[in-house]
C-alpha cells in the first residue's frame, strides 16, 4: 500500500496504521529521543517530529504489530544519530567562527570619510541597547511605536534610548574632532 490511502494487505489503510503506531509509540519515543539527546523541549519535539515523518514515508514498510513498535524505535534510533551529527557540526562551526573577524556595518572596509568613520566607530561602540534603538528610528526610519515593538520595550524606552545613543554619539564626535558637520547632526537628528 502506499501513502496515498490505498488500502494494504491486511485491511488497514496506511493512515490509520500510523496513527495506531504514533499512538503506541509516542510517550516511548518521546523518552528515548529527550535521554538521548537531552536538548532543550523544542529540539526534543523537532527530534521527535523526524521520527514520524520518516515512519510516514516508509509506511510500506512498517512490519504488523507488534513488530511496529520495535521498527520506530529503529527509526528513532537512527534519526538521534542525525541529530548528534548536526550537533556536533553546528559545535564545531560555533568554535570556528567564534575566532573569525564580523564583518558588519561598522567594519572598516564599509567606511568612507573621516567623519563617516568616525560616526560607525561611535555607533559600534554603543551599549547594544542604545545602538538598536538607534539604528531603526534614525537609520531604518521607523516610528519609536514600530521600533518598541521590534525590540519588545515601551515607547518611552526607545525615545530614551535613542536620546542617549545620540548624545553619546555626539559627544564622541565632537571629542575626536573639531569637526561641526551639519550633515552628521542632521542625520543624527541632533538639528
Amino acid at each position: 500500500m502506499n501513502p496515498m490511502g490505498q488500502i494494504q494487505p491486511g485491511g488497514a489503510r496506511p493512515s490509520e496504521r500510523f496513527r495506531s503506531a504514533y499512538d503506541r509509540t509516542l510517550p516511548g519515543i518521546y523518552r528515548f529521543v529527550a535521554r538521548s539527546l537531552g536538548l532543550y523541549l523544542a529540539e526534543i519535539d523537532d527530534a521527535v517530529a523526524d521520527v514520524y515523518l520518516a515512519v510516514w514515508r516508509r509506511i510500506d514498510d512498517m512490519p504488523p504489530q507488534p513488530e511496529d513498535r520495535l521498527w520506530v524505535f529503529g527509526i528513532a534510533r537512527k534519526v538521534i544519530a542525525q541529530h548528534r551529527s548536526t550537533q556536533v557540526r553546528r559545535a564545531k562551526l560555533t568554535r570556528l567562527l567564534a575566532f573569525q573577524p564580523i564583518r558588519s556595518a561598522y567594519s572598516v572596509e564599509n567606511k568612507g570619510n573621516d567623519l563617516t568613520s568616525q560616526l560607525l566607530e561611535s555607533v559600534s561602540r554603543l551599549p547594544r541597547h542604545e545602538r538598536e534603538a538607534i539604528e531603526l528610528v534614525v537609520w531604518e526610519q521607523m516610528s519609536y511605536e514600530d521600533a518598541a515593538i521590534a525590540l519588545s520595550c515601551s515607547v518611552n524606552a526607545v525615545r530614551i534610548r535613542v536620546h542617549r545613543g545620540r548624545k553619546r554619539i555626539l559627544s564622541s564626535i565632537r571629542t575626536a574632532s573639531s569637526i561641526e558637520d551639519h550633515h552628521c547632526l542632521v542625520t543624527l537628528g541632533a538639528e
